[in-house]
C-alpha cells in the first residue's frame, strides 16, 4: 500500500512539473492593443493606448499620447508590469487579453491576432529553425511627415520634422532643423531606429503611421504621398525645365533637399522652392556661367554657379547644391498650358462644381479683380499631394502663385483660396504689399466666418459665393477709406465707448469718494497692522512640520482633432496665409 501511494505520488509530481514548464513557457510577447479604459464608473477614449511585450520581458506602453518603457513578469495568470517612471499594473492574463489597474485606470487589452496562432509547446524539443529571411522593407519605405509632437505633455511645433525610410534599412531623420543619418529595422509592426549620434527611437509603424519616442518626444508620423518623382535626368540641350537636387551640402553635412526644386522659364522667369516655400526669380546664362536673384521682402539673395548639361552645380545661402534637370514638376499638371501665363479665375480641378457654376464664379471674381486692381482666386484640388513635392497647403498655393504668375499689377497682388477635398484642407494666400494691406489677419478671419460653414456642409457653391461676397466687402471698404482691420471693427468701437463710459463712472466714483471722506473725521482703518499695539504681537510658540508629498499621474484621454482653423501668418517668400481645415 505504501508503494502504490508513493507511486501515485511521484506521478502526480511529474504531472505537476510537466505542466508547470509547459505553463512558464508560454510566449506571451506581441502586441495588444487598448479595448477598455474605464475610471469610476465613466469610459475614456482609448484608440491610441496600447502595450507592446517583448520575449525579453521588456516593452512598452502608451499612456495619455506618452510612450514609456515597461519590465514585465507573467506567474500563473497574474501578470505585471512597472513603468520608468514607477508607475506599476497589477492584473491578469488569460487567453490573450490583459486586464488591470494603470495610474488609477482600469484597462483591457487584447492580443492583435497573428495570422497563424503559435502551436502549443511539446514536450520534444522542436528543432533550431533556420536563420529567418532578412524582411523585405520596400513598402515602408518612403517620407513620413510628423504630426504632432509631444513631451511632459506638451504639444510642440513639429511640421518641418521628418523620416526618410529608404527600402535598404537606412535613412534620415530631420530633427529640429537639423538632419541625420539613421538605420532602421522593423519586426512585425516594432519599428527601431538608431541615428549617427547613437539616439534611438522605437515605436509602433502600421498602415502608414508611426508612432514612436526619440530624445524624450512622443512623435506621430504619417507616410506623405508627396516627395519628389523618381527621376530620370535629362540632358536635352534645352535649359528651360524642372531641376532637382541631386545633393546639397552645408558646413560638411548632407542636407535632406527632396521636397525642393527649381523651374526656370523660357522668359527668364523662375520659381525656387526651398525650405517649405516658393520663391519668384529670375535668372540668366551667359556661357556656362548661372545667376539666379530670388524675390524676398527683406532683400534678394542670389545663387551663382555654373550650368552645362542638365546639371547646374551652384551656392545659395551658404549651401551648396547640384542640380539635375529632370521631368516637369507635379505643379505643372495642374494646368500645363497656362504656366507661367496665369489661371482661369475660378479652377476648379477637384469637379466639385457643375459647369455653370463655375461660370458663375469666374465671372463675379474676374469682374472683382477688373475693379479695384487685385486678383481674386479660387482652386480646388483632389489631393494637394499629387500637386506639390511638400505635402503642405501653404506651400501648394504658393507653388500655384507663383508657377501660374498671379496676381494684378507690378506687384502681383491677389488673393487665392487653395481647398484640396482630401484631407479638407484649405489656405487664404495673399501676396503683393497693397493686397497684404487689404487682407489683412482680422480681414481674412472675417473670409472665414463666412465661408467655413458652408464647406463643412459640402455647399460648395454657396461657400464660395460668400468668399467672393465678402472680399467684395474688403475691397470696396478699402476703397473708400474705411479698411476692414481690428481697429475698426464693431467689436472695436463698441469696446471703446464702453471704456469712455467706465472711465467716466470711475471718475465719479472717486470724487464722490474723496468728498466722503472729508466729512467724517473717524474712517475705518485700511491696514491691519494700524490695530496692533505698539507693543506688539507676542507669538509664544510657532512650528513648520513636513509630512510627506504626492505625485498623481492624470490621464488625459486625447482629444477629437478641431474642423477648422488653423495656421497663418508670413512666410519667408513674402505671401501671407490663413490656413486650417473644414
Amino acid at each position: 500500500m505504501k508503494r502504490k501511494a508513493l507511486s501515485l505520488a511521484l506521478a502526480l509530481l511529474l504531472c505537476l512539473s510537466l505542466s508547470a514548464a509547459v505553463f512558464a513557457a508560454r510566449d506571451v510577447s506581441g502586441h495588444y492593443d487598448a479595448t477598455a479604459c474605464e475610471k469610476d464608473g465613466n469610459q475614456y477614449s482609448y484608440d491610441d493606448e496600447y502595450l507592446e511585450l517583448n520575449a525579453d520581458g521588456t516593452g512598452v506602453v502608451t499612456f495619455g499620447g506618452t510612450l514609456y518603457k515597461i519590465t514585465w513578469t507573467l506567474s500563473g495568470s497574474d501578470f505585471h508590469f512597472e513603468d520608468e517612471d514607477g508607475y506599476e499594473m497589477d492584473g491578469t492574463y488569460r487567453s490573450g487579453v490583459i486586464s488591470g489597474n494603470y495610474a488609477g485606470y482600469d484597462f483591457t487589452y487584447e492580443l492583435k491576432t497573428s495570422a497563424t496562432p503559435t502551436p502549443a509547446p511539446t514536450s520534444t524539443p522542436a528543432p533550431s529553425a533556420a536563420p529567418a529571411p532578412k524582411a523585405d522593407l520596400s513598402p515602408y519605405a518612403g517620407t513620413y511627415k510628423a504630426v504632432s509632437c509631444v513631451r511632459d505633455g506638451e504639444s510642440y511645433v513639429c511640421d518641418q520634422d521628418a523620416l526618410e525610410l529608404r527600402a535598404d534599412g537606412t535613412g534620415t531623420i530631420t530633427f529640429n532643423g537639423d538632419v541625420y543619418a539613421m538605420e532602421w529595422t522593423l519586426e512585425g509592426e516594432s519599428f527601431s531606429m538608431v541615428d549617427e549620434d547613437g539616439d534611438i527611437m522605437e515605436g509602433r509603424l502600421s498602415d502608414g503611421r508611426l508612432v514612436a519616442t526619440y530624445a524624450r518626444y512622443t512623435y506621430e508620423f504619417e507616410l506623405s504621398a508627396g516627395g519628389a518623382p523618381i527621376q530620370t535626368w535629362v540632358d536635352d540641350g534645352v535649359i528651360p525645365g524642372t531641376y532637382y537636387p541631386e545633393s546639397c551640402i552645408y558646413n560638411g553635412q548632407s542636407c535632406d533637399v527632396s521636397r525642393e526644386y527649381l523651374v526656370l522659364n523660357e522668359d527668364g522667369s523662375a520659381m525656387l522652392v526651398y525650405c517649405g516655400c516658393a520663391f519668384p526669380a529670375t535668372w540668366q546664362l551667359s556661357g556656362d556661367s548661372f545667376t539666379l536673384r530670388d524675390k524676398r521682402p527683406e532683400g534678394s539673395s542670389v545663387m551663382t554657379g555654373t550650368l552645362s548639361g542638365g546639371r547646374l552645380e551652384s551656392e545659395y545661402r551658404t549651401y551648396r547644391y547640384v542640380y539635375r534637370k529632370g521631368q516637369s514638376a507635379p505643379i505643372v499638371s495642374l494646368s500645363p498650358e497656362n504656366w507661367n501665363g496665369g489661371l482661369p479665375s475660378v479652377t476648379d480641378q477637384a469637379g466639385i462644381l457643375s459647369a455653370q457654376e463655375e461660370s458663375n464664379l469666374r465671372a463675379e471674381a474676374d469682374a472683382l479683380s477688373a475693379k479695384y486692381g487685385c486678383g481674386v482666386y479660387v482652386v480646388t484640388l483632389d489631393d494637394m499631394r499629387k500637386f506639390s513635392l511638400n505635402g503642405g497647403v501653404e506651400c501648394c498655393a504658393e507653388e500655384i502663385r507663383v508657377g501660374y504668375d498671379l496676381g494684378s499689377g507690378s506687384d502681383k497682388d491677389c488673393i487665392l483660396l487653395l481647398m484640396s477635398m482630401a484631407d479638407r484642407s484649405y489656405d487664404l494666400c495673399i501676396y503683393g504689399s497693397r493686397a497684404d494691406a487689404i487682407f489683412n489677419e482680422y480681414a481674412r478671419s472675417t473670409i472665414e466666418s463666412a465661408m467655413l460653414d458652408d464647406f463643412r456642409g459640402n455647399d460648395w457653391y454657396a461657400g464660395y459665393r460668400d468668399y467672393l461676397a465678402q472680399c467684395a466687402r474688403i475691397l470696396e471698404a478699402d476703397a473708400a477709406g474705411k479698411p476692414i482691420t481690428r481697429e475698426n471693427s464693431p467689436a472695436a468701437r463698441a469696446g471703446a465707448v464702453f471704456g469712455s463710459i467706465l472711465l467716466a463712472f470711475l471718475i465719479a466714483i472717486i470724487f464722490c469718494s474723496v468728498k466722503k471722506g472729508k466729512m467724517k473725521s473717524v474712517a475705518e482703518k485700511q491696514r491691519a497692522a494700524n490695530y496692533i499695539p505698539d507693543s506688539g504681537v507676542n507669538i509664544a510658540f510657532r512650528s513648520d512640520q513636513y509630512t510627506h508629498s504626492t505625485t498623481v499621474r492624470v490621464y488625459d484621454p486625447p482629444e477629437s482633432k478641431s474642423s477648422s482653423g488653423g495656421g497663418g501668418g508670413h512666410s519667408s517668400s513674402g505671401h501671407s496665409h490663413s490656413s486650417g481645415h473644414f
